[in-house]
């Protein structure tokens, strides 16, 4: 009478079948500290990159706070790395991006004529101040995501700098002019400052 093959524990090969297998050791459960909030599991690569799309013309054509053009809703990544409207943040054909770029232009003409200031009296230091004050005021808006409101909001408080009689009024009312100009899309009237 011929039995079928064992069942049971096989002998491993290499291995002496005299000594006991022993169960192989359970790792120890993971301190608890309390107060410390359990490990989360790090997203995919393919989430981590993902970003959702954007309809090209929001519903309300402004930005909620956030880095998105108000205009095409495009992310402003490269504008923030770069300091200077960004062409690859914008859709094709969005007219904040060419205000942006003309509010850019304009900021670096200002720029040439602050430092073209070279008088060392007082009078001459302030304009200096004054303009490079205002470029950064004027890139910053440039940057901005709606860069029409702002340029615009800027205008009118350097039209309200003219009317109080500020120190700068004559410089303060030709920014006011060229605001306005760039907030209307338009070429600005050029820099009459004479360099002092």
């Amino acid at each position: 009478m011929e039995l079928g093959p064992q069942l049971g524990p096989q002998p491993q090969p290499g291995r002496d079948p005299s000594r006991p297998v022993q169960p192989e050791p359970k790792a120890p459960p993971p301190p608890v500290f309390p107060g410390l909030r359990p490990k989360v599991p790090a997203r995919p690569a393919w989430l981590r990159w993902w970003r959702p799309r954007v309809s090209p013309h929001p519903a309300s054509g402004r930005s909620s706070g956030s880095n998105r053009c108000a205009g095409c809703g495009g992310q402003l990544y490269g504008t923030q790395a770069k300091g200077e409207p960004y062409p690859g943040d914008h859709m094709p054909r969005c007219k904040f991006l060419d205000r942006a770029l003309q509010v850019t232009r304009y900021v670096k003409k200002l720029e040439q004529v602050a430092s073209e200031s070279t008088s060392l009296d007082e009078s001459g230091s302030d304009r200096r101040r004054y303009l490079q004050k205002s470029a950064k005021e004027l890139s910053a808006a440039a940057r901005a995501a709606d860069p029409e409101s702002a340029v615009r909001v800027l205008g009118e408080r350097y039209a309200g700098e003219c009317r109080d009689g500020a120190r700068q009024a004559e410089v303060a009312e030709m920014l006011s002019q060229a605001c306005q100009a760039l907030a209307r899309g338009e070429d600005p009237p050029p820099i009459t400052l004479v360099p002092g």
